[in-house]
């Protein structure tokens, strides 16, 4: 209802002026209070779907370490990763098919056969 439109504009009133620094904390524990609040809140069966995503939206926003995403550095990196990712699958594949290959055996017949040979010419 209208109650619930109102909270939920107020929550994210309050983590938008926390990530200005318009709100002061004076105990450094305030930004785990918001957390704390906009978490329960979002929880709530009166909360609507819509109001749901833009509470998380707004909770993501006051996380530790909430960035707006990834630096170029770690853009790099994940490039990197997913590079070195396809030659190890390449590499899993042709390990699977080495272990695939059968090789046959040598029948005993032509295993006597090169032992009686090796024997005989020892002697």
């Amino acid at each position: 209802g209208r109650s619930a439109s109102n909270l939920v504009a107020l929550a994210v009133k309050l983590c938008r002026d926390f990530n200005e620094k318009k709100i002061t904390d004076p105990d450094d524990n305030f930004q785990f209070d918001v957390i704390g609040l906009i978490g329960t809140l979002q929880n709530q069966p009166f909360v609507q779907s819509r109001q749901r995503a833009l509470l998380l939206e707004s909770l993501s926003s006051v996380l530790p370490g909430a960035s707006k995403g990834p630096s170029k550095a770690e853009l790099a990196e994940m490039e990197q990763l997913k590079a070195e990712h396809a030659k190890l699958a390449q590499l899993a594949l042709a390990v699977h098919s080495l272990k695939t290959v059968r090789v046959s055996a040598p029948s005993a017949e032509a295993g006597a056969g090169k032992a009686a040979g090796k024997g005989a010419a020892a002697k």
